[in-house]
């Protein structure tokens, strides 16, 4: 299954969840291709990945790394991923609530954060994000941030570089681990 019959099929079963929980359903809100792709080609399989925000990037994270942990803060939402991620025939490990990720000690190669509904959320765990990741990515960075984001991590002393052009995403790195 190519990346686009994928993402095809994730967006129909995510339709169909949220039609069935009355949800409203936010395309928006799953990564771009673009990212994933950008994903693929910086990941190795050794690395420890948290995914802050399951969904999409759950799916092609644990494809392409053995050590993955995505969390979100909606249980039914991850009951529904766990589903997913068996369907693919993908480790269902890991799979915990936000808050439950936010204790685990660290540190990771990359944490990924895709903001959904809760990216201010997101933006007050910047210190710690930052604390325990090697490199974080910001999916929707613009999106979900506006200029919050960027005005965060230079009051931080990271480094980051903002990917993309219709819904940017940022590849950030903390001071302590440049080279």
């Amino acid at each position: 299954m190519t990346l686009t019959e994928m993402h095809a099929w994730y967006v129909d079963r995510v339709q169909k969840f949220f039609v069935q929980q009355k949800r409203k359903f936010l395309a928006d809100y799953s990564i771009t291709m673009e990212l994933v792709e950008y994903l693929i080609s910086i990941v190795k399989p050794t690395d420890a990945v948290l995914d802050l925000g399951a969904g999409f990037s759950s799916i092609i994270l644990r494809q392409h790394v053995d050590d993955v942990m995505s969390a979100d803060h909606d249980d039914v939402w991850l009951a529904f991923v766990r589903e997913l991620l068996g369907e693919r025939g993908l480790s269902q490990r890991d799979l915990v609530p936000i808050d439950v990720a936010c204790r685990w000690p660290g540190p990771y190669d990359l944490i990924c954060v895709d903001h959904g509904p809760t990216f201010q959320d997101r933006l007050n765990d910047l210190p710690w994000i930052l604390a325990k990741g090697r490199r974080v990515i910001f999916d929707d960075c613009r999106l979900a941030f506006g200029d919050d984001l960027q005005k965060a991590l230079i009051d931080a002393d990271c480094l980051f570089e903002i990917h993309g052009a219709d819904r940017p995403f940022a590849v950030v790195t903390p001071s302590r681990y440049r080279s």
